[in-house]
């Protein structure tokens, strides 16, 4: 027999330390569009939901089933529709974790294993209509971890860029497209001289992802 247990309002897993951060990427964005009259697609998907994520993630209606040790997470937003969903096995979150939009539409899925993400080198992200918003590969080179990002705009790919995240953010190469199709853009980044090498090495591990979708 199933049963459910819910969690009082305000055991929250976010501090007000995380909120600061957040709200001030949110403000970044926001100054950002405003200055260049234009925002990406995903920030737009992201600042849609922002508010009510924020308000989920620090006041959560978390239900329980099952029994103490083996159940399903699940936290709702404040109106009711589902927000995150993951199995729990001894107390540690393990199989699928689910997130979704406020609109229901799935937003991001990947695997668990004893509270970690099985597999960090790569990421799905949706957008609110179940478009692809961005792809993410983390490759090695010269004993560098380098993100290998691709966006989407409607299901057309937008952008595509490589960068280090340590010791200091560094963008390494970039590349804009229009309508799915590269352009020359005058405000493409200028590229470290082996951004072709990362190219090609992210095109191989493209193809061993993601094999379904077209690079």
């Amino acid at each position: 027999m199933v049963t459910g247990k819910v969690i009082p309002l305000g055991q929250g897993h976010m501090n007000g330390k995380d909120v600061m951060i957040l709200n001030k990427i949110k403000h970044f964005i926001l100054f950002i569009s405003l200055c260049l009259s234009i925002i990406p697609c995903y920030a737009q998907e992201w600042l849609m939901d922002f508010d009510a994520m924020m308000e989920a993630k620090l006041n959560p209606i978390i239900i329980r089933t099952h029994n103490d040790s083996c159940f399903l997470e699940q936290h709702f937003y404040q109106d009711g529709n589902l927000f995150i969903e993951v199995p729990v096995i001894n107390g540690m979150r393990t199989g699928v974790y689910k997130e979704y939009y406020t609109n229901g539409q799935l937003r991001e899925r990947y695997e668990m294993k004893d509270g970690i993400r099985t597999d960090s080198t790569t990421e799905i992200v949706y957008d609110r209509d179940g478009n692809y918003a961005y792809l993410l590969i983390n490759i090695e080179y010269r004993g560098k971890r380098i993100s290998c990002r691709t966006d989407y705009c409607h299901g057309k790919r937008n952008v595509m860029f490589f960068h280090e995240e340590k010791p200091q953010y560094k963008l390494l190469a970039e590349y804009i497209f229009e309508n799915g199709n590269w352009v020359n853009h005058p405000h493409h980044a200028t590229p470290v001289k082996y951004a072709n090498r990362l190219l090609r090495i992210y095109r191989k591990k493209w193809k061993q992802k993601f094999p379904n979708i077209e690079f």
